[in-house]
C-alpha cells in the first residue's frame, strides 16, 4: 500500500488485512515513478511505509510492487530495494483500467476475459473518480466473478 494522500486510519485498516490472513506489502510512500529516483530516494519511500506498517502490525514488509509497474527491470531500482530488504518486486502484466474507465465493469470484465497465459492482474479500485464504496464493491465483485468463471486461481504471496 502506498500511504502519502490515504486514511487517517490506516493503522486500523493495516491491521484488519494483516489479521484476515492477507500479506502486507510496499507501493511506496507517494506513489512515484521509482525509475526516476536515486537509490536513497527509493530507500526513502520504502521506509516511510515500512515504519507506519512496523507501527500497526509489528512486521516489516518483504516485498513490493513498484507505481505504475515501473523498475522492476531496472538496475538501480532492484539494487536499491535489494539493499533496503526486499526480496521481491511483484508487477502485473494486464491492466483492466479500472482506475481510469469511471468504474466501468464491462470493460474490466473484457480486459479479463481477453487475458491469456498466467496473467497477474492489478485491480485500482479506489482511484476512479466518483468512486462511491458500492460502485468500488460492485466492480470487485463483477471482477473477481470473471476470474472464476475464466478459471482463474488466487495464489496467496505467502504461498509462492
Amino acid at each position: 500500500m502506498y500511504m502519502g494522500n490515504s486514511s487517517p486510519d490506516w493503522s486500523r485498516i493495516i491491521k484488519r488485512i494483516y489479521n484476515e490472513g492477507h500479506v502486507v506489502g510496499n507501493h511506496t510512500y507517494d506513489h512515484q515513478d521509482l525509475t526516476g529516483l536515486s537509490a536513497d530516494q527509493i530507500k526513502n519511500q520504502m521506509k516511510q511505509v515500512e515504519d507506519c506498517i512496523f507501527q500497526a502490525i509489528g512486521k516489516r514488509p518483504a516485498f513490493m510492487r513498484p507505481p505504475y509497474g515501473s523498475g522492476s527491470g531496472n538496475q538501480n531500482v532492484m539494487n536499491a530495494l535489494q539493499s533496503a530488504g526486499y526480496t521481491a518486486a511483484v508487477n502485473w502484466n494486464v491492466d483492466p483500467m479500472d482506475y481510469s474507465n469511471g468504474g466501468d465493469i464491462n470493460y474490466a470484465k473484457q480486459v479479463i476475459n481477453q487475458a491469456k497465459g498466467q496473467p497477474i492482474i492489478t485491480l485500482n479500485h479506489l482511484k476512479y473518480g466518483g468512486a462511491t464504496k458500492e460502485g468500488i464493491l460492485a466492480l470487485a465483485k463483477a471482477e473477481i466473478d470473471t476470474m472464476l468463471a475464466n478459471s482463474y486461481i488466487q495464489l496467496l504471496w505467502k504461498n509462492v
